[in-house]
């Protein structure tokens, strides 16, 4: 704990130390021509997760269409490892300028996977729940001074319902008298950018926070708070080039605690294990279920590593706990900067960027205080980038010590408001 106070004020202390000079020293801020520029996507659009899957959305997409508001609709060809449905209206202005708002409501079926906590996890341990999601949520967005202070504040409405429990040799448990899961949590936090460009910077630096409540409204679940910080720096290269570098550091805290005993948990989380073709190996998924839940209501779980935002050789969700850390550093190398409009019927708008990104990470995750700063999972790779109208195409390759991984996704990584900046 003392540890974590000490990083977390100097952060802080460095912080303020350099606002006071930031007026005289911030880089100006350019406008990219395609950061407003309409654009339209109308097509299948395949992606990959690694420990989600893949599936093939398909995405009706309007972006800037008013001001930088974007206009989204999902629905899921069937096949994929997803079923999801979704509406967005993104970064509408409220009020006035200063205010942006989000609305968005979407629907899943899919599969997570449920690994056990800390860094030494095993990943062929790993438990697969099937579950159905929808959420509601709104997100209310402030900014001044040309957006280099932003404020922002999200209320949302989650239930979500256990269908069914696979181990790693796919042996399929139905769950017994699992309730449906509702939850209402909420976040808020901010952002400091100074650098010369929200979406593409290529000098400059960011601290932001978000703090986040997980608000469950049922006894069995503990209460937990969340507190993430995140600082980027961006140096430039040559003459296009952007090396960027990035620190990470998520911690959560039980507010009120939810069922710990293991008897109680196992009548309302268990599964048919008598009913089961293989008692011994439902036995053994059960328990995991249940000791994962336990370690959750005692320390809460902060924001896990793995998937496309960090850590991106390891699965979606691969490594938790109630502290993760993360370093990261990216080399981002433009090979054409060349304005040019994109009109391929089912996707169009203004390209501005082409981008090469090669990147080295570390992240790792425990219940331990005192392990926060060890026992880091390595990650590294290459990936290619397109910016057209103010998105960002994203393909990466990774290779980590489980293997080789790809990503196909929208929007930049290590940011620590993921596909709502």
């Amino acid at each position: 704990m003392k540890k974590i106070k000490g990083i977390v004020i100097a952060i802080i202390s460095c912080t303020l130390s350099i606002s006071a000079f930031a007026f005289d020293w911030m880089p100006e801020r350019r406008e990219a021509k395609g950061d407003f520029a309409f654009g339209w996507l109308v097509a299948p659009t395949p992606f990959s997760i690694s420990g989600i899957g893949s599936a093939i959305p398909v995405f009706g997409m309007l972006s800037n269409v008013y001001s930088r508001t974007d206009l989204i609709m999902i629905d899921t060809l069937p096949g994929g490892a997803i079923d999801l449905q979704g509406v967005y209206v993104n970064q509408l202005p409220f009020f006035n300028d200063h205010f942006l708002f989000t609305l968005s409501y979407q629907e899943n079926l899919m599969v997570n996977t449920d690994f056990t906590r800390g860094a030494d996890s095993i990943k062929d341990e790993g438990i697969y729940q099937l579950n159905q999601t929808k959420t509601l949520y709104t997100h209310l967005k402030y900014f001044f001074y040309k957006r280099r202070f932003e404020f922002f504040v999200e209320v949302a409405k989650s239930q979500r319902e256990y269908k069914m429990s696979y181990d790693y040799l796919k042996n399929d448990f139905e769950y017994l008298n699992r309730a449906e899961e509702i939850s209402f949590p909420y976040y808020f936090g901010g952002k400091m950018d100074f650098t010369d460009n929200r979406l593409d910077p290529h000098i400059g630096w960011r601290l932001a926070f978000k703090h986040a409540r997980s608000n469950p409204n049922q006894n069995v679940f503990s209460d937990y708070t969340v507190t993430d910080y995140n600082l980027t720096g961006f140096i430039p290269f040559f003459d296009r080039d952007v090396l960027t570098l990035n620190l990470f550091s998520s911690t959560a805290r039980v507010t009120r605690a939810g069922i710990t005993d293991k008897n109680e948990l196992k009548k309302l989380l268990g599964l048919n294990c008598i009913a089961a073709t293989n008692p011994d190996a439902c036995a053994k998924t059960e328990s995991q279920i249940i000791e994962n839940r336990l370690l959750t209501n005692q320390y809460g779980t902060s924001t896990y590593l793995g998937g496309p935002n960090r850590l991106r050789a390891y699965d979606m969700f691969r490594f938790t706990g109630s502290r993760t850390s993360f370093i990261g550093a990216e080399y981002r190398l433009n090979f054409s900067s060349v304005v040019a409009p994109v009109n391929w019927y089912l996707l169009g708008g203004l390209k501005t960027i082409m981008q090469l990104a090669f990147f080295a990470e570390a992240g790792t995750a425990t219940d331990n205080p005192g392990d926060q700063y060890k026992n880091f999972k390595p990650s590294a790779g290459v990936g290619l980038r397109a910016i057209i109208s103010g998105l960002v195409y994203r393909f990466d390759l990774s290779s980590g010590d489980e293997g080789l991984t790809t990503t196909l996704f929208l929007d930049y990584p290590m940011d620590i408001i993921f596909l709502t900046n």
